[in-house]
């Protein structure tokens, strides 16, 4: 803070204090340029908004089922987009049928089975990526595991079996992306998990 000259010490305050920054946003000063970061209410949000790209790269992370499949769904109808999906079952014909679903929808896909809390496998998903597509636009993480119960009859092993993908997964994915140029990185909670 204290390299900052008076032009940049003007320019933060202009951006923070005028129409440049919105309300309930969080602001960083980045190599000479302040960069915003703000929570998106994707109920109320338009489409273009968002800041999903035409044929965007975007892994997600329980990709072929649940949330993370209808957002599959939904990128690929209508940004054409490109989808690494990743989840834990090894490739199947249900999953092959998924992927053909969304080649029929517009967009490409592929699937790669491995566990979100090892960082040799994320590491090798991003290379993945890299290869196919040239990078990654954004990460959409929905993977978890059920645990049904309540969490007061939760034993300890189950406990980090529900919330390892989430706490532990989150964080690695995180190292393994941040050498990447992300416009997006969603997170997707339920308290069902727990």
């Amino acid at each position: 803070v204290e390299s900052l000259k008076a032009e940049d010490w003007a320019m933060i305050w202009e951006q923070v204090m005028g129409p440049g920054l919105k309300s309930g946003s969080e602001a960083q000063w980045d190599e000479g340029q302040l960069r915003e970061q703000r929570w998106v209410d994707l109920a109320t949000a338009k489409e273009d908004s968002i800041g999903f790209r035409k044929r965007g790269v975007y892994w997600i992370t329980g990709g072929v089922s649940g949330i993370g499949w209808l957002t599959a769904q939904r990128l690929a109808s209508v940004y054409h987009a490109r989808l690494l999906l990743t989840g834990r079952r090894p490739i199947n014909p249900e999953i092959r049928q998924r992927l053909e679903e969304l080649q029929h929808a517009g967009g490409d896909a592929i699937y790669v089975s491995c566990d979100v809390e090892r960082p040799v496998a994320m590491k090798r998903v991003v290379q993945i990526a890299r290869q196919r597509w040239g990078g990654l636009n954004g990460v959409l993480h929905s993977a978890g595991i059920i645990e049904d119960s309540f969490l007061i009859s939760k034993d300890p092993d189950s406990f980090h079996r529900a919330l390892g993908p989430k706490t532990r997964g989150t964080k690695i994915l995180d190292e393994v992306t941040s050498h990447e140029n992300l416009d997006l990185f969603i997170l997707f909670a339920s308290l069902s998990g727990v």
